[in-house]
C-alpha cells in the first residue's frame, strides 16, 4: 500500500483530492523538456487505472519522444481541429455536436 494512503480514508474524504480539482489548470504551452521515464510510467499508471464508462476502458496510450515526430503529430492535431471547427454550428461546443449526432 503508498505511504500516502491511509486505512479507512476514502478518496474524497482526503484534503490532497481537493487541492488538486481545485488547482487543476489546462495547459496550452508545454515546456520543451523531456519528461523522465519514471513521470511518464506514474502518469500511464494513472491513466490506466481511471474509471471509464462502464468500465471499457476502451483508451489507448501512445507515448512519442522524438522530438520530430512529434512536430507531426502537432500539425495533424491542428489540421484536425480546424477542419472539426469548420463543421461545428457556430456558437456551439465540437464535443457537445459530436455527442448529439452520434447518440442520436
Amino acid at each position: 500500500m503508498p505511504p500516502e494512503t491511509k486505512i479507512g480514508v476514502f478518496p474524497w474524504q482526503s484534503s490532497d483530492l481537493f487541492e488538486a480539482i481545485n488547482t487543476a489548470r489546462a495547459l496550452r504551452r508545454f515546456k520543451p523538456d523531456p519528461v523522465p521515464d519514471e513521470v511518464l510510467s506514474k502518469i500511464l499508471e494513472a491513466g490506466i487505472r481511471a474509471p471509464s464508462g462502464s468500465s471499457e476502458q476502451t483508451w489507448l496510450f501512445v507515448v512519442v519522444k522524438d522530438p520530430e515526430q512529434r512536430r507531426k503529430l502537432g500539425e495533424v492535431y491542428r489540421k484536425g481541429g480546424g477542419i472539426l471547427m469548420a463543421h461545428t454550428p457556430t456558437g456551439s461546443s465540437p464535443s457537445i455536436w459530436i455527442r448529439s449526432r452520434t447518440t442520436s
